[in-house]
């Protein structure tokens, strides 16, 4: 089999882990929340919108349910790993939508282009907070508006006992300091103070509990929310002497050899927030 088919095969193992084990409890949970958070907002009825990292075929479907004439959908990533997925689906609806890979924290939009930045932040955006909503800030119409859900103190527990458990055989001190990074940045309160001091007033928050049940060890790994915002976060590090790739294999091991033969079932606490650019 060569490349591309074994990446065809890939994805589509993922979207069915994605729309079995995933969809069904995260969309109506988050993904509906945060749309409505949108309306409530006045967005206008073409508008021009940002979706960083968007990582879920479901939730773009349920956008396209709320708006029914966006003026334009513009889809950022740092890789296009899943951009040829979400491509199908827009050309069902005939959208008018867009893709770039870049980095969130230094886009290269001009500024004061987009009415709504609509997205779902994971750990390798959380820890770097302070600069991507300053780029967002940026582009950002005056008046414009940010919603976005964020993993809060006490999500995914498995994942950051397991990381902290390979991160430190490869390097104490890093593993020190990441468990200190974690704790400033997962608080709701740190999350409202930093889109406060970018320039934004908060116009709506809530928290939200969630519990997503996988099959398998596998299941969950391959599943689109834990590949990319927190497998991925091992990439993504700025951490010295790390061998990313290593802590990655490390990490994927022991998450095989926790739940072998086991179901696993991950306990989520999301903030849904909204701001107004000022």
């Amino acid at each position: 089999m060569d490349k591309q088919a074994q990446m065809a095969e890939r994805e589509a193992r993922q979207q069915i882990i994605d729309a079995n084990w995933v969809g069904p409890v995260w969309s109506p949970m988050v993904d509906d929340p945060l749309l409505n958070m949108c309306l409530e907002l006045g967005v206008p009825k073409s508008p021009i919108i940002l979706m960083p990292e968007l990582r879920f075929k479901f939730f773009l479907m349920r956008l396209l349910e709320f708006f029914e004439h966006p003026g334009k959908i513009m889809v950022v990533d740092a890789t296009n790993a899943r951009f040829e997925m979400l491509r199908e689906c827009a050309q069902s609806v005939g959208v008018n939508l867009f893709f770039s890979t870049q980095d969130v924290a230094q886009l290269n939009y001009s500024d004061n282009i987009f009415h709504l930045i609509l997205t779902e932040i994971g750990m390798s955006t959380l820890v770097r907070l302070n600069d991507v909503l300053s780029s967002y800030w940026r582009v950002l119409r005056p008046g414009g508006h940010i919603v976005c859900s964020v993993p809060i103190q006490g999500t995914f527990p498995q994942f950051f006992d397991i990381f902290d458990e390979c991160l430190f055989k490869l390097n104490p001190n890093a593993s020190r300091a990441q468990k200190d990074l974690f704790a400033d940045v997962m608080y709701q309160d740190s999350v409202i103070e930093c889109i406060e001091q970018n320039g934004f007033e908060l116009k709506n928050k809530q928290l939200v509990e969630l519990v997503l049940n996988f099959q398998t060890a596998e299941q969950l790994l391959f599943s689109s929310l834990v590949e990319s915002h927190y497998l991925g976060y091992c990439l993504n590090m700025y951490a010295p002497g790390v061998d990313y790739k290593s802590l990655l294999t490390n990490l994927v091991r022991a998450f095989h050899h926790y739940f072998q033969g086991e179901s696993v079932s991950v306990p989520m606490r999301i903030g849904i927030f909204s701001a107004e650019k000022i």
